[in-house]
């Protein structure tokens, strides 16, 4: 997963949008080992598993609702206040 995330950046950047990684924020849900789960500090992400038939876990869906959360602010400490497209 952190190999697609580090590709997008470069093309994201290319294009003048922002990448926001997650980073640490989520806190010690992103590290537990009581089950698989995706997603790392460069965003939430799941396992699809060999056929596509297995379904977000709820951390995983929980990860995502926070990235969300910091996407929509613009980068949660106003990094990108003011050119949430890149602009500006």
């Amino acid at each position: 997963m952190e190999t697609t995330a580090l590709t997008f950046a470069t093309h994201f950047a290319h294009h003048g949008m922002p990448f926001i990684p997650a980073g640490y924020a989520f806190g010690a849900k992103l590290f537990g080992t009581d089950e698989v789960r995706g997603g790392s500090p460069w965003g939430p992400g799941t396992f699809a598993g060999a056929t596509g038939a297995r379904q977000p876990t709820e951390t995983e869906l929980e990860f995502a609702e926070h990235y969300g959360t910091l996407v929509g602010d613009d980068g949660g400490a106003g990094c990108f206040a003011g050119c949430r497209f890149g602009y500006g």
